[in-house]
C-alpha cells in the first residue's frame, strides 16, 4: 500500500485523474525532496507529479507529520495540477467502473450528472 505522495508521483498514473476513495487526503503534508545515500528521492516514485488532476472526498487543509514542508494543496498549486474535493466519490467510482466511462472530464457539467444521478438512485449523503 502507498500514500498519496507516491501515488501523484508515479509514472504510470501520467495524464490521468486520479480518484482518492480514502477519507482523509492530505493530513501528513508533502516533504521535502530529500534524497537517500544512493541519490533516490526518498518519499516520491519520481521528479514530478504526473497525474492530470486529484479527486478526493476530503481534503485536511492543515498538515501533521514531522517531515511535512507544505501542504498537499501547496504542492498541487506549485505543480500547476488541478484538484477537487467535497464530492460525494461513490458516483464517480459507479461511473468510472460499472458504467464504463474510459474517459472522464472535471468539470461543472460533471457535477451537475453526478446530483442527478444521485437524486435518481435516492442516495443521502
Amino acid at each position: 500500500m502507498v500514500g498519496y505522495l507516491e501515488s501523484l508521483t508515479d509514472p504510470s498514473y501520467h495524464s490521468q485523474i486520479l480518484v482518492l476513495t480514502y477519507p482523509l487526503i492530505g493530513n501528513y503534508g508533502v516533504p521535502s525532496d530529500d534524497r537517500d545515500e544512493f541519490g533516490l528521492l526518498k518519499w516520491f516514485e519520481s521528479e514530478k507529479i504526473h497525474v492530470a488532476a486529484l479527486v478526493v472526498g476530503e481534503h485536511a487543509i492543515e498538515y501533521s507529520h514531522w517531515s511535512a514542508c507544505k501542504s498537499l494543496h501547496e504542492w498541487l498549486a506549485e505543480n500547476n495540477v488541478p484538484g477537487i474535493y467535497g464530492l460525494y466519490l461513490i458516483h464517480t467510482v459507479v461511473a468510472v467502473t460499472f458504467l464504463a466511462i474510459s474517459e472522464l472530464c472535471l468539470s461543472t457539467r460533471w457535477l451537475q450528472i453526478l446530483e442527478k444521478s444521485r437524486k435518481s438512485w435516492n442516495l443521502t449523503y
